[in-house]
């Protein structure tokens, strides 16, 4: 299995990506303000389920 191959990625998968990156930043920008952790965590939270998708449908081709 190969770490770095070529993939065509389907909108979903890009989508998926973009708002997890998106909420990741959110939530470390978040760390300065005086937010509630509960907000940070669950931000964090939704960030990764979005993650999973692309992931697994970029180490799963060949």
């Amino acid at each position: 299995m190969s770490l770095w191959k070529t993939t065509t990625w389907s909108p979903l998968d890009i989508a998926c990506l973009k708002w997890s990156s998106l909420l990741v930043g959110v939530a470390v920008g978040a760390l300065l303000a005086p937010l509630p952790q509960a907000a940070i965590w669950i931000l964090l939270i939704v960030a990764v389920v979005l993650a999973i998708k692309p992931t697994k449908n970029y180490l799963r081709s060949t």
